[in-house]
């Protein structure tokens, strides 16, 4: 099973009942997912303004499934609510999620990556060092010497 991370944002000049009415038909299709978590974020300002909306409800989902089609479904259905103004759906099991700290794979990969930095970086530092050391000889050249 995967679990997934969805933040929902509803127009906010719509009333609370009327956003929790606009969440609730988003979330019928999802209704055979047993265990969803809703977690209402309230309403806040929008850090800029999106279809000349300037504050919104907050909402996020956190739900297990395996399933493509309803995950496709469900965010056809964001996409066509006209009362849905943005939408992210995550993955919590890809790289930057909670398993990427578990998983053995993932974390031999992420330490090679680190390795490698730490020795691109090295070998940049050597190689400043040394120009800079061919570059000291600042001494002044005198006119009458040339």
């Amino acid at each position: 099973m995967s679990k997934y991370e969805t933040m929902v944002v509803i127009r906010g000049s719509l009333k609370d009942t009327e956003a929790k009415k606009a969440l609730n038909e988003v979330l019928e299709i999802i209704k055979t997912i047993k265990n969803v978590d809703v977690t209402d974020l309230g309403h806040k300002a929008l850090a800029y303004p999106i279809d000349d909306e300037l504050n919104a409800y907050y909402y996020v989902l956190n739900f297990e499934t395996e399933e493509k089609l309803i995950l496709a479904e469900f965010r056809r259905l964001l996409l066509l609510n006209k009362s849905v103004i943005r939408h992210l759906i995550i993955n919590l099991e890809k790289d930057y999620g909670y398993k990427a700290t578990v998983n053995p794979k993932k974390v031999a990969k992420s330490q090679y990556r680190a390795e490698v930095y730490k020795s691109v970086q090295e070998k940049i530092k050597k190689d400043q060092e040394s120009y800079e050391s061919k570059s000291k000889d600042f001494t002044p050249v005198k006119v009458s010497d040339i």
